[in-house]
């Protein structure tokens, strides 16, 4: 059992989903504002809001959306769906948003492709 944590400005939260390898936890937060906003919990990161998060990850988002509840996300930790909504219209849209991999994995992965490989005679 680990204890994710809030912000300051958040009252409560609630892990909804979880990444296969337990690095990546969604779910949403009830802030002192009024609002139930989305939020991403990695280890490095702590918990934080979902649309920081991705801000910080140099994802665009546009300026009246807000992520409302983060319900799942991928075995890889990389894909997130949930609902959320634009200013001013009360209807909940859904969303999918793919973080990408951090480049060292793929230097990993031909690393260990080069180092894998059998001579022929």
């Amino acid at each position: 059992l680990l204890n994710l944590g809030a912000t300051a400005d958040m009252i409560s939260t609630g892990a909804l989903a979880v990444s296969d390898d337990g690095r990546v936890v969604v779910g949403q937060a009830n802030m002192w504002t009024g609002e139930t906003l989305a939020t991403i919990w990695t280890q490095p990161t702590g918990m934080t809001l979902l649309g920081d998060y991705l801000s910080g990850n140099n994802i665009s988002i546009p300026a009246a959306w807000h992520f409302a509840s983060a319900t799942s996300v991928s075995a890889d930790g990389y894909t997130i769906g949930g609902f959320g909504y634009f200013t001013g219209d009360d209807n909940p849209t859904g969303f999918v948003v793919t973080i990408p991999a951090p480049s060292w994995i793929g230097l990993s992965l031909i690393s260990i492709g080069c180092v894998s490989r059998r001579r022929r005679s």
